[in-house]
């Protein structure tokens, strides 16, 4: 677990450093700052189609019920802001669960649990203490299954250990913070999210769409 959790840590700060190096946000003049959100949550999953293919049997369609839980690191999401007044643009990291809760018989397992990461790319205003965001972005997914008996190796395959680009994202949400100090704040969050990921089965593959009500609360960390 901790060594997928440093493979997230280290995306993002990779992201902050090549965001800080192409502009001119973090050189302190007037209006200009970044910041960083870690926070915790969970999200609701709205039922989905699944449809799962495999080589020699019939295509499984089902009508897909999903649970915001399964094995790996909990919910949370990172976020990288680089600011010019009230608007600004981020780098943000969801890692979202999913796990199917009304599984057929053919269906022994099936989860998105180590991640189904969604990395966007945002556009977000500020009103006061009130901030609105819009992204897009990439899902990378990590499947955990067994269909018809087959169990997929989860750390095998795909980028590095069983992590593959799966498909794309969508987001709107909506923040609202207390600053602590100068520098930190405490943020509450909901958001919805819209994605699309196609992940391997064994002799096969599995495509989805997911549906999801987000709500999160952490802390925040402003510099210029």
């Amino acid at each position: 677990m901790m060594r997928r959790i440093s493979y997230a840590m280290i995306a993002m700060v990779l992201a902050v450093a090549v965001a800080s190096s192409t502009g001119s946000w973090a050189q302190g003049e007037d209006g200009r700052y970044q910041s960083f959100e870690l926070l915790g949550g969970s999200a609701y999953n709205l039922d989905s189609d699944l449809e799962i293919t495999q080589q020699g049997q019939p295509t499984l369609n089902i009508d897909a019920e999903w649970d915001e839980s399964g094995s790996g690191a909990p919910y949370y999401v990172m976020r990288y802001g680089n600011w010019n007044g009230d608007s600004g643009w981020e780098i943000e990291h969801i890692h979202h669960k999913i796990e199917l809760s009304n599984n057929p018989p053919e269906v022994t397992n099936f989860q998105i649990s180590h991640g189904f990461n969604m990395f966007m790319y945002n556009r977000a205003w500020r009103s006061g203490q009130f901030t609105q965001r819009a992204g897009v972005g990439v899902v990378v997914a990590h499947r955990e299954n067994t269909v018809r008996g087959l169990a997929i190796e989860s750390d095998s395959g795909g980028l590095f250990g069983g992590y593959e680009f799966a498909g794309g994202a969508a987001q709107y949400g909506a923040s609202y913070s207390w600053p602590i100090t100068d520098d930190w704040f405490v943020t509450v969050e909901g958001k919805g999210t819209v994605a699309y990921a196609d992940v391997n089965v064994v002799n096969g593959d599995a495509n989805l769409w997911n549906y999801a009500l987000h709500y999160a609360a952490g802390f925040g960390y402003m510099w210029r």
